[in-house]
């Protein structure tokens, strides 16, 4: 059982251990062992993040994990060679200066051979692709994207120690910043309160921008916040999520300011109810169509028509990742997987009701990570 209930900041579960590093660069060599594939080559992002453990924005710049002959090697910039070597488990480390080319480090490194089949990751720019190989190599590669995702999908107890971790803090946030809402503040005012206080609980800082949305602007599925300011009898939706050791939350609520008319409180009910339903499929044989097919259908026969966007998706280092809870997913419920449950209303021009929460496979049932309340009342957060 993984330690959701552990205290914060517990040093014991801060970060993910080397062995588990080591574990994840074992598995992908089979697996392309399996394949036929000689070599992988990942640029920074997320699976690099995943498999060298530290990850940064690269821009122009090549930076790229390097797995081939059993062993892995970083290849990056000589600006970032400290930052790295301090943040990764990896030792070996080959830094480029800006005089130098790092294509022909890359190359050096390699040593490409005729015959070599090459793995990419997908995120690799078309910019770096075509200085990296020649025109005879590209028919050489192939995307591994799914490969990774197929390991990255089953979170370790370590990773679900720090998903919890970024959901309670950035819980703990919100609730921080329900004091501030009031008549004629703006939406952007509160995601700017929101977001500074995710500092003050302790996450590296908001995983993605928060949502902020108040009245019609709530009927906006992925609304950016503005000057509207709140008044009496709008509805009130923010979606947030911050970043705790390198994982990601995300949760959404729904509040009405002042008391709401009937047709928000039925929507809110049927959209609390789709939410319930949707996790309750969850079973050792479910598909995860299954779960968007329960609250889609319940929510039409309640009146509300079609669910306009998917119910779902997977988190753990991105925010959104695999598995994706659609109509057209096949693939089975599998143990171990974390990924969020978002049934929503969306009435243009008036209103709309999203309820998020986190939640996690385990013995064959659905679990939420959240603990904060789902009462529409600001009150009762």
């Amino acid at each position: 059982m993984f330690h959701m209930n552990a205290d914060m900041g517990d040093p014991e579960w801060e970060k993910v251990g080397i062995s588990e590093y080591r574990e994840r660069i074992r598995r992908l060599m089979d697996s392309m062992k399996s394949c036929g594939l000689d070599i992988a080559v990942i640029p920074a992002g997320a699976n690099f993040q995943y498999l060298a453990g530290y990850s940064y924005i690269s821009m122009e710049r090549l930076t790229v994990l390097i797995i081939k002959d059993g062993g892995c090697t970083l290849l990056v910039p000589g600006l970032m060679e400290d930052q790295v070597r301090e943040n990764t488990w990896i030792s070996d480390i080959v830094s480029w200066k800006d005089t130098e080319n790092p294509y022909e480090a890359f190359r050096r490194l390699t040593d490409i051979g005729r015959n070599q089949k090459i793995g990419l990751d997908g995120s690799l720019t078309y910019s770096h692709y075509s200085r990296m190989f020649s025109p005879e190599e590209f028919t050489r590669t192939g995307i591994i994207n799914d490969m990774i995702s197929e390991f990255r999908e089953i979170k370790s107890e370590k990773e679900m120690y720090l998903i919890g971790q970024a959901i309670r803090r950035s819980e703990k946030a919100l609730e921080e910043t329900i004091g501030s809402i009031g008549e004629g503040v703006s939406e952007q005012d509160i995601a700017r309160q929101l977001e500074w206080n995710f500092i003050d609980a302790g996450l590296s800082g908001p995983a993605f921008s928060s949502i902020v949305a108040f009245g019609e602007n709530c009927a906006k599925p992925h609304h950016e916040p503005g000057k509207r300011k709140l008044k009496h009898g709008d509805s009130i939706i923010i979606d947030f999520g911050g970043s705790y050791g390198g994982y990601s939350s995300d949760t959404t609520r729904t509040f009405a300011y002042g008391e709401p008319g009937g047709d928000f409180r039925n929507a809110y009910e049927a959209v609390a109810e789709a939410q319930i339903l949707a996790m309750e499929a969850v079973s050792q044989q479910s598909k995860y169509k299954d779960l968007d097919l329960a609250a889609r259908k319940l929510l039409r026969e309640k009146g509300y028509g079609e669910m306009e966007i998917r119910l779902g998706h997977g988190l753990g280092i991105e925010v959104h990742e695999p598995p994706f809870l659609t109509t057209d997913n096949s693939g089975k419920v599998r143990e171990g997987t974390v990924f969020t449950v978002e049934p929503g209303v969306y009435r243009y021009g008036k209103y709309g009701i999203r309820i998020e929460d986190t939640t996690f496979v385990k013995n064959g049932k659905c679990t939420s990570f959240n603990r904060l309340g789902k009462d529409y009342s600001l009150q009762k957060l």
